[in-house]
């Protein structure tokens, strides 16, 4: 009868660690990111490049056929028509239009290209819509958390904006309208629960990302129950 009362023991507890591990786990890996004062997003949207997951939208006039949208893939690699694959990630919009105009001279005369890069970003935290959205260069961070159907009834005005390995916190509406800049690819915007803890079905489905350092604090738990 003890045994069987210490396996339901161990049964209960371990869950109830394993939550708390991945809660301070979570806090750690926001805290071992540099945090930046809002003011440093702004005035960064000139010159640049085009990063993997972005997707290059081609506009000719006198070739629609050859218009369209092309991916890029994680090496940053875009395939075109007839000029097939070229490294997208070495240019900028206005550099990697520049490239497309000579590189189809060899194909068409006087060819007119406009080039649109969507940016990649990620949205995720208590928004109506979580995920992966390609967006134009020149939308906010107001209106991306629009497209994503804006904050939840569970979140706050509290966003998270985590760019280039560094975490960028602001509130919506305060002094510093950090949602009225631009967006960059890779950016991911988390906006926060009205918790101190984001609901477990957000660290579920970034396990991923919390993997190394949840697995230290498992192995942790294990050792502390045996």
């Amino acid at each position: 009868m003890r045994a069987i009362t210490y396996v339901l023991r161990r049964k209960q507890i371990f869950p109830r660690l394993l939550r708390f591990s991945m809660r301070k786990a979570f806090i750690i890996v926001a805290m071992s990111l540099a945090i930046e004062p809002p003011s440093t997003l702004l005035g960064q949207h000139t010159a640049l490049p085009v990063y993997p997951g972005d997707v290059i939208e081609l506009r000719m006039q006198s070739e629609p056929d050859m218009s369209g949208e092309y991916s890029v893939s994680p090496l940053g690699v875009a395939v075109f028509p007839r000029l097939g694959e070229i490294q997208a990630s070495k240019y900028t919009a206005e550099t990697l239009q520049a490239l497309l105009v000579e590189q189809y001279r060899r194909y068409l005369q006087d060819p007119s290209i406009d080039v649109i890069v969507r940016r990649r970003v990620r949205i995720g935290g208590a928004v109506r819509n979580r995920g992966y959205f390609n967006l134009d260069p020149d939308m906010t961070m107001w209106e991306t958390l629009a497209i994503a159907g804006g904050p939840s009834p569970q979140g706050q005005d509290e966003v998270w904006v985590f760019r280039d390995g560094k975490i960028i916190t602001t509130i919506l509406g305060g002094p510093t309208l950090i949602e009225d800049s631009p967006i960059q690819s890779g950016d991911r915007l988390f906006v926060t629960w009205a918790s101190a803890v984001p609901e477990r079905g957000w660290i579920s489905r970034n396990a991923n990302a919390l993997g190394a350092v949840l697995g230290g604090a498992a192995a942790v738990t294990i050792a502390l129950i045996r």
